[in-house]
C-alpha cells in the first residue's frame, strides 16, 4: 500500500519542507503524535494529526502560490 502513495508523499514532503531550515519542530511533532497514539489517546492523536496536516496543507498552498 505504501508504494502506491510513496510518489505523492515524496512530492509533498519535498515541497513542504523545502522552506524549512530547521526540521526539529517537524520531528518533534511526529514524536508527539506517536507518543499520543502509543498511549491509546485516539482523540488526542486525531487532533494532533489534524493540526499537523493543516500545517502541511498551508505550506503546500504557499509553495504552489
Amino acid at each position: 500500500m505504501w508504494d502506491q502513495y510513496r510518489p505523492t508523499f515524496s512530492v509533498m514532503l519535498n515541497v513542504t519542507t523545502a522552506q524549512d531550515r530547521d526540521l526539529h519542530p517537524s520531528a518533534e511533532s511526529h514524536a508527539e503524535l506517536l507518543e499520543t497514539m502509543l498511549r491509546g489517546d485516539a482523540d488526542g492523536a486525531a487532533a494532533l494529526l489534524s493540526e499537523h496536516l493543516l500545517g502541511s496543507q498551508t505550506r503546500l498552498r504557499s509553495a504552489l502560490g
